[in-house]
């Protein structure tokens, strides 16, 4: 009986393949992916428009066109978080989570009893997933995907194609098998999906426009870089960032304050003070202070936004700066 269920085994592999549907205005993004062992997928990523990708803390280099990234197993459990944003300031946090609640008795090898794999893009917003077998069901099953309200009943075949969509925030998707005639429950699984729209700040040395969220507004003056270090007019990119700033002319100190946290920096200092603790702006280049230049108050923008607990992607062939919250 055991060799007869062999069907069962790729319910997870199902799982592992089922991705998810951006919603609207979000980076035009493309992924395909295949299942190439038990504990592991491939998968590969493009974005139409040129911009970041960040998945699971590592920074992925766009500007080839299509990167393969892989997800491995961890425990009984897939875990997964991509940030995404293109050249519009507009961005996506995702967080996807596929969690074993009933495991079959054996899983089928991947390449070798069965085929998985997936495509899908954001603008289209539809999700296909092929699973194809190698031989013949032998013991009449149903697959049974449930997506909130919505439930379907798929009769299991040696050539499926099953197509998904989700809505932003938070999605809970369980897929159960279910051996005929008695609808015995052999496996189940769940898959977890977050979308977040992420407003991603973008810059671009020597330019004055910058992008959030799919909104232009123009600074009156620009980005430039000074021994190795990008400087920004701190008012307009920390009031865009959703920050507030003072100035205190007398010490010829600024203030910033975003996220419950307060960087307070002096003109011509190479140090600051974060929540209180006094800090060194550059401990490679003590040469780098704060300074002011045609009635601007220009600072290190790496240094200001990573101690206000924001993500500074640096894209040096086009010479673009995105800065985003990750919380």
């Amino acid at each position: 009986m055991t060799r007869k269920l062999f069907i069962l085994p790729f319910i997870l592999i199902i799982l592992l393949s089922l991705g998810f549907v951006l919603p609207n205005n979000l980076p035009s993004i493309n992924i395909k992916g295949s299942i190439v062992s038990e504990n592991e997928a491939r998968f590969s990523v493009e974005l139409d428009r040129m911009g970041f990708l960040i998945m699971d803390g590592e920074t992925i280099d766009i500007t080839g066109g299509e990167k393969d990234i892989k997800v491995k197993k961890e425990g009984s459990s897939f875990k997964t978080h991509v940030y995404c944003g293109d050249r519009f300031g507009i961005g996506s946090s995702i967080t996807v989570e596929l969690k074993d609640i009933k495991k079959p008795e054996k899983y089928m090898i991947p390449g070798k009893d069965l085929s998985t794999s997936f495509k899908f893009d954001t603008d289209s917003m539809r999700l296909k997933v092929y699973i194809n077998l190698y031989r013949e069901v032998v013991v009449p099953m149903i697959l049974v995907v449930e997506n909130g309200d919505k439930e379907k009943r798929i009769p299991v075949e040696k050539n499926m194609k099953i197509a998904e969509k989700l809505k932003e925030g938070e999605n809970e998707i369980y897929i159960t098998t279910l051996l005929k005639p008695l609808n015995i429950e052999v496996s189940k699984t769940e898959i977890i999906i977050d979308i977040e729209r992420l407003g991603a700040l973008r810059l671009k040395i020597g330019e004055r426009d910058i992008w959030k969220g799919g909104e232009k507004t123009t600074m009156d003056t620009s980005p430039f870089i000074i021994s190795g270090r990008t400087f920004v007019p701190i008012r307009f990119v920390s009031e865009s960032l959703g920050g507030t700033v003072l100035w205190d002319g007398k010490e010829r100190k600024v203030t910033i304050i975003l996220n419950g946290k307060r960087i307070e920096m002096w003109i011509g200092k190479n140090y600051a003070y974060v929540n209180g603790n006094s800090v060194p702006i550059d401990p490679d280049n003590q040469d780098i202070t704060p300074f002011i230049k045609d009635d601007r108050t220009f600072v290190p923008l790496r240094f200001v936004s990573e101690s206000l607990g924001m993500k500074v992607i640096w894209i040096g062939n086009f010479q673009e700066i995105f800065i985003f919250n990750p919380s």
